[in-house]
C-alpha cells in the first residue's frame, strides 16, 4: 500500500504535487492500494484551510485514492501508543526544551517522586537505540504528538508498505522505524527517495492560474523529454529514472503547447476550465 499526504494549512506546491504522482503511479504499476491522509493533526487557529483545494486539485490530475485519512482522527492511538511506550520503559518524561538537540540524558533516569514533584511542562522522549543516536521528542508540551511521531503511528494503522519521499526526509525514516519497532509492530516499510526542486516557486494553483492545463504539468514534471498523457505515464513510467532538480519555465511552456494542441476545441471545454486555459 501506497500513501502520500499533504498539510492542509498551505498551497500545493510543484514539490508535493510531484509526490502525489510519483506514489499514485508507482501504486498503479504495482497494482497496490493508494491512500491520502491530511496531516491535520497540529492545525494553527485562524488559518486558512486549504484541505478541500488540494483534494479538488488531485482530482484535477487524474489522481484517484482508495482511502482518505484524517490525522487528527488518530490522536487517542497516537496517545495510547505514547503512554505504552512510556509504560514499558521505552520513553520518559522529559522537563527540557523541546529543542535541545542533542539530548545530554538529564531527565532519562529521574524517580517516579522527581516526576511527581516537578511542576514544569514536560515532553516525552524516545530513549536511545545505540549510544550514537539521539533522544527525540514524541510527544511535545501542548500533549499533542511530533509530526514524526504521529506519521510513524498512522502508517502502522493504515498498513502502508511503501512510501515515495523528498530526500529531505530520509533522515526521518530510522527514528519512524524505530518507534513501530518498539510498539511491536514489524510490517516491512519501504522507502524511496526522490530530489526536489530548489528553484520552484510557483504553486500548482499559480501555473493553472497562468494558462498551464494539468497533463501538461504533470508530464512535466515526471517525463519531460516526451509528450505524454497521465495514462501513458502510468504504462512507461520507470521509477529509477532521474528527475529534474531545476524548475525551467521556457521547458514547462514547450510541453503545455504541445498539450493544448492536441486537444481540440470540444477537448479544451470538457476537460479544462476556462480560467486555465486563458
Amino acid at each position: 500500500m501506497y500513501r502520500w499526504s499533504f498539510s492542509p494549512m498551505r498551497d500545493l506546491s510543484l514539490n508535493d504535487l510531484r509526490m502525489a504522482l510519483l506514489n499514485f503511479i508507482a501504486a498503479k504499476q504495482a497494482n497496490e492500494p493508494f491512500i491520502v491522509r491530511v496531516d491535520d493533526a497540529d492545525k494553527g487557529h485562524g488559518v486558512e484551510d486549504k484541505e478541500h483545494d488540494t483534494l479538488d486539485m488531485l482530482a484535477l490530475f487524474g489522481i484517484s485514492y482508495a482511502q482518505l485519512y484524517y490525522q487528527s482522527r488518530n490522536f487517542k492511538y497516537h496517545l495510547q501508543f505514547a503512554s505504552t511506550l512510556l509504560d514499558q520503559h521505552k520513553a520518559f518524561i522529559c522537563f527540557c526544551p523541546e529543542n535541545k538537540t542533542p539530548y545530554d540524558g538529564t531527565c532519562e533516569n529521574l524517580s517516579s517522586e522527581e516526576v511527581l514533584n516537578n511542576p514544569n511542562p514536560f515532553v516525552l522522549r524516545m530513549k536511545k537505540r545505540t549510544k550514537d543516536e539521539d533522544s527525540f521528542v514524541i510527544m511535545k508540551t501542548d500533549k499533542y504528538p511530533t509530526p514524526l511521531f504521529a506519521r510513524a503511528c498512522d502508517d502502522m494503522l493504515q498498513g502502508v508498505t511503501t512510501i515515495i519521499d523528498e530526500e529531505a526526509h530520509r533522515s526521518n525514516a530510522p527514528q519512524e522505524e524505530w518507534i513501530r519497532k518498539s510498539l511491536g509492530y514489524d510490517q516491512a516499510m519501504h522507502y524511496a527517495y526522490v530530489p526536489a526542486f530548489q528553484d520552484a516557486k510557483q504553486s500548482v494553483q499559480g501555473l493553472l492560474d497562468e494558462g498551464f492545463i494539468p497533463e501538461a504539468i504533470a508530464n512535466y514534471l515526471l517525463m519531460p523529454n516526451r509528450i505524454l498523457t497521465l495514462e501513458a505515464m502510468i504504462a512507461t513510467f520507470d521509477p529509477q529514472s532521474d528527475l529534474l532538480t531545476s524548475f525551467e519555465m521556457e521547458t514547462l511552456r514547450a510541453i503545455n503547447r504541445e498539450h493544448i494542441q492536441k486537444l481540440d476545441d470540444s477537448q479544451h471545454v470538457k476537460k479544462y476550465p476556462k480560467e486555465i486555459l486563458k
